[in-house]
């Protein structure tokens, strides 16, 4: 039988997930009434927001199990990156970056939507877009 996936190791990267959260919040406060303001995610909310990403990843792991090498799977961290073995299809053409690039917007989206969640419009919002990463990445996968 010939062999139809390769193996990518893609490192996801705690401190850049967060900077995309901390950035994301920070235009969420910005666009948001003065009277509403919701505080900037920063630094001060790291170990919450370290937890969220712990769930999103295994989360991630399972929605997209039939394309992570399950056998080489290890989700503990080296202290910022976890290491993510995909199995990419020989007939994708997307690249490593992308997907690294993708699973953290996805990653980060997912966090945002539980930290706003006391605000459903903006939770909403974030949730589709969690979706349509998710879209993106199984489509490109395919």
């Amino acid at each position: 039988m010939k062999n139809t996936v390769t193996t990518a190791t893609i490192a996801i990267d705690y401190s850049r997930i967060k900077r995309d959260i901390y950035a994301e919040s920070a235009c969420i406060a910005l666009m948001s009434p003065e009277s509403g303001r919701p505080e900037i995610l920063n630094g001060d909310h790291d170990i919450l927001l370290t937890l969220y990403i712990e769930n999103a990843i295994a989360e991630f792991t399972a929605n997209f199990c039939a394309f992570i090498d399950n056998a080489e799977l290890d989700i503990e961290r080296t202290g910022d990156i976890v290491k993510l073995p995909f199995l990419i299809p020989k007939s994708s053409k997307i690249a490593a970056q992308v997907i690294r690039k993708l699973t953290e917007q996805i990653i980060a989206s997912k966090v945002l939507s539980i930290c706003y969640e006391t605000r459903p419009e903006t939770a909403e919002a974030l949730e589709e877009r969690h979706s349509e990463y998710r879209s993106r990445l199984l489509i490109a996968l395919k």
